[in-house]
């Protein structure tokens, strides 16, 4: 389009180069003519209306020229040409600038949507590991309590262990203390046999005195002939006390075995306790990340779409810039007047 326009008013320079020449040559060959014709004497026939040879020439040169409003009109052409050619290029970098916002959108969209699937992921693993964390810290002061309970017991029963060493361990009495001994009845403390099932209910341990220490079994002269000499149990109930101690020293270390796994299960409580604490940290963190990466994702989008609603916004100016300065009147054409 340049070339033709730049070409153009060559062409029209080159036209009225050739049409000033060719009337100068005629207008001269006239003249001549002419003045062969009034120099013979006569007048040139042909035409009742002779003109001369200046007034001709003016015609001529007047019906060929090209006036200031033909110049205004190629200009105003040429301009109208040019104004197309911009409004193309703008059109074409608008549908560019399209395809990238609507690339950029959709791949941010697409993003989100992939990070909103992920912080969900997060939410319900951190609703489990929370869930997890609770029953821990239940489990924990069950154990806790448990075992507060079993070493209380223990402690009942190791001085119950100790009541009845120190009794089995002094079986000598003095003839004044034996005169008159009733049944002794030593139950074990029920907090120890109600908190072991491993005890019998109805444990009790019963030391009584033989008959012959009693007073209907023993003589009158008894104390006397008793007197510096040891009074001896029957075996069997020294039998049934050892075996009562024997059966209570089974039953301590069976307790300690229990706080023994019942410390191991706390400390692996704990620690994963600690673990599940650990998790959850890092999980808040990543999320925080999570968050800051929608954020910043979302301030790019809002960017991207104030830039393009701005570029549109100048683009739509530009266009009716351009439409208010084409000419409303049809193209030029140039004609040559007579």
């Amino acid at each position: 389009m340049d070339g033709e326009q730049l070409s153009f008013p060559s062409l029209e320079s080159s036209t009225t180069e050739t049409n000033d020449t060719s009337p100068r040559i005629e207008s001269l060959q006239q003249e001549q003519s002419n003045q062969e014709t009034w120099a013979e004497g006569g007048p040139p026939l042909g035409d009742s209306r002779h003109l001369s040879t200046e007034e001709h020439v003016t015609l001529n040169n007047e019906s060929f020229t090209i006036t200031s409003t033909d110049q205004e009109k190629l200009l105003l052409l040429n301009k109208n040409t040019e104004l197309r050619r911009v409004n193309k290029e703008l059109m074409k970098l608008n549908q560019d600038w399209d395809q990238v916002y609507h690339s950029a959108t959709t791949s941010l969209h697409h993003r989100l949507k992939a990070l909103e699937l992920e912080n969900n992921a997060i939410k319900q693993l951190n609703c489990r590991l929370l869930r997890r964390d609770h029953q821990q810290q239940a489990a924990q002061q069950y154990y806790e309590q448990a075992l507060i309970q079993e070493i209380k017991k223990n402690e009942e029963l190791q001085n119950y262990i100790q009541l009845l060493e120190r009794r089995t361990q002094k079986p000598e009495t003095d003839c004044k203390q034996t005169s008159f001994i009733p049944a002794i009845h030593t139950p074990c403390p029920k907090s120890a046999a109600a908190g072991h099932p491993n005890l019998p209910h109805s444990k009790e341990s019963t030391y009584k005195t033989s008959p012959s220490l009693s007073p209907a079994g023993r003589s009158p002269g008894a104390c006397s002939q008793g007197k510096g000499q040891r009074i001896s149990f029957p075996p069997g109930v020294l039998g049934e006390s050892e075996q009562e101690v024997q059966d209570l020293k089974e039953q301590v270390a069976a307790l300690r075995c229990q706080t023994e796994i019942y410390e191991a299960e706390y400390q692996t409580e704990h620690t994963e306790l600690k673990h599940t604490q650990q998790d959850n940290i890092r999980l808040r963190k990543k999320r925080e990340e999570m968050r800051q990466q929608v954020a910043l994702l979302t301030e790019q989008l809002k960017v991207y779409e104030d830039d393009f609603w701005k570029e549109r916004s100048d683009k739509q100016m530009l266009q009716r810039l351009l439409l208010q300065k084409r000419p409303q009147s049809k193209q030029p054409v140039l004609v040559p007047r007579c």
